[in-house]
């Protein structure tokens, strides 16, 4: 891990690289990298690497970046949302920001929407939807996806009970490194 003058170091290179000067034309590949900076920016904020802790900064550094379709960006505002950090608490914002991270390519954007449609927080409680998102990021290693569509198959939620799909789902989240997925696939 990084020392604290690293961080402070990491953390200027990010503000140098986000910003820009009026005017200035840019390649697709450097707006790409100055949307990543932001990004990364965001995250120094809201860890407090590189200095004090902020998540007004980090909100505003993460809609920067969503604004132009950064999907960890989006991810990460609708997190800020959901736990109420330099923001209004709001489940509807975080599920919309989630699933524009989804839509963006982020596997953590379609986890947190397709928790949100699970939980109903912030849209209208659907399990279908929820494991349509839920699925999605299964497919591209989320653990925790995993155990949940485990969990709804085992439980009859939304789609028929069938103890042999959840034990399937529960040993992928298992393989992904979940312990209680490796606990529940022997349960069953």
């Amino acid at each position: 891990l990084g020392t604290r003058k690293s961080y402070y170091r990491a953390k200027k290179a990010f503000q140098k690289a986000c910003y820009r000067k009026r005017g200035e034309e840019l390649s697709e590949t450097v707006k790409k990298y100055r949307i990543d900076a932001c990004n990364e920016l965001g995250e120094f904020n809201a860890r407090g690497w590189g200095g004090r802790r902020s998540y007004v900064k980090a909100k505003k550094l993460f809609y920067r970046a969503c604004k132009n379709n950064h999907g960890k960006s989006c991810t990460n505002l609708g997190s800020l949302y959901r736990d109420g950090k330099g923001v209004r608490r709001s489940y509807i914002q975080a599920a919309a920001y989630f699933n524009k991270g989804c839509e963006n390519g982020n596997t953590a954007g379609c986890y947190g929407i397709g928790l949100a449609y699970l939980t109903g927080q912030g849209v209208k409680h659907n399990y279908t939807k929820s494991k349509k998102f839920l699925t999605e990021a299964c497919d591209n290693e989320h653990a925790l996806a995993c155990f949940n569509i485990g969990s709804l198959y085992e439980n009859g939620h939304g789609l028929a009970e069938d103890n042999f799909q959840a034990k399937e789902y529960y040993q992928k989240s298992c393989d992904l490194g979940l312990k209680v997925g490796c606990l529940n696939q022997k349960r069953l």
